[in-house]
């Protein structure tokens, strides 16, 4: 079998020279993210005094961008929670590639994946993608933020739609889908809440 060369590279960015106002919400709305208690930032309690006695495990958190009811938090990154700052930079870069690239993108829980098209080894059949993904380490190599870029390999996306599919094979052989650039586990709310013919079935990864 063939061992993938498998390779990383390291940049580094500044922090921002000062602090910065972010916004915070103890409900779900529009446009906003989940964060986990331990990824808090450190002075959470002045906007939330009643978190602890709350036992709240999460809040919502548009970031930068201030919607109705949330309040605001002045952070300064260098300083922070570090699990709240690697969140915000995860949540910039998924922001970037998705919204400004237009680029297939997979988040994790550390990392986002990013999806680039491969057109010579493309065939009839499949759509071949390199795969990269991009983590946010804090000061572990260098004395500044860093992303850690590294290659991990290649996926096929079967051209046919889940419709068409569908014909001859079980929806329940399959695992994760493709629309709009966006990749989704498969499930019975995705099957009828989707239009099947914009759906797009992943092949098992391969490494070449």
């Amino acid at each position: 079998m063939h061992n993938p060369d498998i390779s990383f590279n390291i940049l580094t960015f500044d922090f921002p020279s000062k602090k910065q106002s972010f916004y915070f919400s103890d409900h779900e709305t529009e446009h906003n993210w989940k964060i986990h208690k331990s990824n808090f930032p450190n002075k959470i309690e002045s906007i939330f005094p009643e978190i602890k006695n709350n036992n709240i495990d999460y809040l919502y958190t548009s970031y930068l961008s201030q919607k109705d009811n949330s309040k605001s938090l002045l952070i300064d990154l260098k300083t922070e929670n570090p699990g709240f700052t690697i969140c915000f930079y995860n949540n910039q870069i998924h922001q970037y590639f998705k919204n400004n690239i237009k680029q297939i993108i997979k988040p994790g829980n550390s990392n986002n994946q990013i999806w680039i098209l491969s057109k010579n080894r493309s065939t009839s059949k499949f759509i071949v993608y390199s795969k990269f993904s991009i983590k946010v380490k804090l000061c572990t190599t260098t004395k500044f933020p860093e992303l850690l870029i590294s290659f991990d390999g290649r996926s096929e996306i079967l051209k046919q739609s889940i419709a068409k599919v569908t014909q001859n094979t079980s929806p329940t052989k399959f695992d994760q889908v493709l629309i709009k650039n966006n990749l989704l586990r498969w499930s019975v709310s995705i099957k009828t809440n989707i239009t099947l013919g914009k759906l797009f079935l992943p092949k098992k990864m391969i490494d070449k």
